[in-house]
């Protein structure tokens, strides 16, 4: 037999002080693993660059705001008649917004529930515990493969003027 592959569904949760200037941060990755209903919301390590990026948050509201919705996913007790992450996901307006779910088939899925949280969140996590380029490169590379696009990974072309132009993905 071939390898099991289990079905993730994951979203993006980001913080946006202003709809119109358009910046956001990254604070949580929520996951979703469709063959046994196992739900995961994995929010930033350090609070501490959400309120650099607006010192106008309310700390105590938003630190108390996300653990609730955080438990409100991985229970299913708030928002219980909403069993898929696309419905949990689109009640989230305004400052705080996911994005549109993604689904991946990955080989195991604690690993990549970690995996991807380091990658969303990386600027939240102590340098110790961050993935390094080699390891963000293999993440990507990851998905590329499970997306089923067609790259090439380390490549190089020559410019218009003979110079070298390396790239890690194309």
């Amino acid at each position: 037999g071939g390898v099991i592959k289990l079905k993730i569904e994951y979203s993006i949760l980001r913080y946006r002080p202003d709809l119109f200037i358009g910046e956001s941060i990254n604070v949580g990755v929520c996951f979703h693993n469709l063959e046994n209903d196992s739900r995961d919301l994995k929010l930033i390590k350090s609070y501490h660059r959400l309120f650099s990026f607006d010192d106008e948050l309310d700390k105590e509201f938003t630190i108390a705001s996300l653990q609730s919705f955080k438990e409100d996913w991985e229970s299913g007790s708030l928002f219980s008649g909403n069993a898929t992450l696309k419905d949990f996901t689109k009640f989230f307006v305004t400052e705080f917004y996911f994005s549109k779910p993604k689904t991946v088939d990955v080989k195991q899925y604690k690993k990549y529930v970690e995996d991807t949280a380091k990658y969303y969140l990386n600027f939240s996590y102590g340098k110790s515990e961050k993935h390094n380029k080699k390891q963000k490169m293999n993440y990507v590379n990851t998905y590329l493969k499970s997306s089923g696009l067609d790259f090439k990974r380390r490549t190089s072309l020559n410019g218009n003027f003979s110079d070298k132009l390396s790239f890690d993905f194309i």
